[in-house]
Parts: C-alpha cells; structure tokens; sequence
C-alpha cells in the first residue's frame, strides 16, 4: 500500500522535470506521439510508456494478436525505455531513503 509523502512527491517531480527525464523525452517524443495516437492515451514519459509496453507484453503473452501498429514500436523501441521506467521510483539516494529503502533492504 503506497502511503502520502509530500516530500517524495516533489523529489518525484523534479526528477521528471530535470534535465536528464527532459533529453530522454525529447529523444522519445516520436514514440510518445505515435503511443498517443494510437492507444487514444497520453503518452508523455515514461512512466505512461511503460504502462502501455506492460499492456502489450501481456497481451502477448496472453497469445492475443497484437494490432498491425504495434509492430512500428513494440518490443524494439519500447523495451528499454520502459526497463528505465522501473528505476525511476527510487531514482537517487533521497527519493530512496523516503521510499524506506534501507529499511525494506534489511527485512529481506
């Protein structure tokens, strides 16, 4: 159960606001804009890629036939970013810390 952090929160936002999140999306946007239009989502990041990659992942492995546009982006151009994505919630040593990190590092 994920509880409110306000703190984790902003450090969460900078992070998509920073720099490197910034140059890894406008590298991205191709991809983004051709997410959106197809999924009738909002792909902008990702966070929100990786939530569409999963879908496909799953519907394949599910055996379903993946629609004809898929074959354009999925798997070669979704997988790592959407690997990255992962990373993203415990990106640097604060937001680490306010996910509890070492803590939950010691009870495993």
């Amino acid at each position: 159960m994920k509880y409110p952090c306000p703190k984790y929160d902003l450090e969460f936002m900078k992070l998509m606001e920073s720099p490197e999140i910034q140059k890894i999306n406008s590298q991205y946007k191709d991809v983004y804009d051709y997410l959106t239009q197809h999924t009738g989502r909002t792909v902008q990041d990702p966070i929100s890629l990786q939530y569409v990659y999963n879908t496909l992942w799953i519907e394949e492995l599910k055996k379903m036939k993946l629609p004809n546009w898929t074959h354009k982006v999925y798997p070669k151009k979704m997988e790592n970013l959407s690997a990255f994505s992962f990373k993203l919630q415990a990106y640097n040593k604060e937001m680490q810390r306010l996910k509890g990190g070492e803590y939950q590092s010691r009870q495993a």
